[in-house]
């Protein structure tokens, strides 16, 4: 798997990170190239929202790895009446 783009869809964004935000990691003619170890470098002045970026894809990954799981926290419930709030129906990143 990997990670091409993240987009910020929820209309309050995320911590610093606009609704709209969108941010290319790769683009498929860099995946064509790629061939063996490629990191990805997340550099930018204090301020920038460096941190908040990983803090969305950390937020993502968990949801994901928490949708696989037996046992599932009840925030991940889809029930509407029961937990409103709940993480399954909801958006804000593509």
């Amino acid at each position: 798997m990997k990670l091409l783009r993240l987009k910020i869809t929820e209309p309050g964004g995320f911590r610093s990170l606009q609704s709209g935000f969108e941010h290319h990691f790769r683009t498929s003619w860099e995946l064509q190239e790629e061939q063996g170890f490629a990191p990805f470098v997340l550099a930018g002045p204090n301020g920038s929202g460096k941190s908040n970026l990983l803090e969305a894809l950390a937020a993502i990954f968990f949801h994901l790895e928490c949708k696989c799981l037996d046992y599932r926290p009840e925030l991940f419930e889809r029930d509407p009446e029961t937990v409103p709030g709940g993480l399954s129906g909801r958006r804000g990143y593509s």
